[in-house]
């Protein structure tokens, strides 16, 4: 096994971004409403996938949503103390996702398991992978 961040973490590397959605309604589950992932981690979580991404990855994602339903109760994400803190109105506890590394620019990635993330059918196992890759 090599010695780079995505074998130590057991990353399946992408050459962009990979695309995961919220478990939704069908018309939700489309590139113009998913999160723009650096990476997603192998194992799952409760059988849903476990998404690495920025913090503006994060936070473009919920804007979108927020445009798509001003109704919803989407909350904001904010970078503290080496975590991702998302806060909604809906609850009074915030999710808290971890920093687990960085992407080639030096942005920092989050552990976004916990929530119900489905990958869109290119970011599936098995997919062709694509050429390259976000993290060394």
């Amino acid at each position: 096994m090599s010695d780079t961040p995505g074998a130590r973490h057991r990353l399946r590397l992408v050459e962009d971004v990979v695309e995961v959605c919220l478990d939704s309604a069908e018309e939700n589950m489309v590139s113009a409403m998913a999160l723009r992932a650096s990476a997603l981690l192998d194992a799952r979580w409760n059988g849903w996938a476990r998404p690495l991404a920025t913090a503006s990855a994060m936070r473009d994602f919920l804007n979108r949503w927020r445009s798509n339903d001003p109704n919803g109760t989407w909350g904001h994400a904010i970078e503290e103390e080496g975590r991702l803190l998302y806060s909604s109105p809906d609850s009074d506890d915030p999710d808290l996702f971890p920093r687990v590394g960085m992407t080639r620019s030096g942005e920092p990635l989050y552990d976004l398991t916990g929530w119900m993330w489905v990958p869109i059918k290119s970011a599936e196992p098995g997919a062709p992978p694509a050429s390259g890759s976000s993290l060394a």
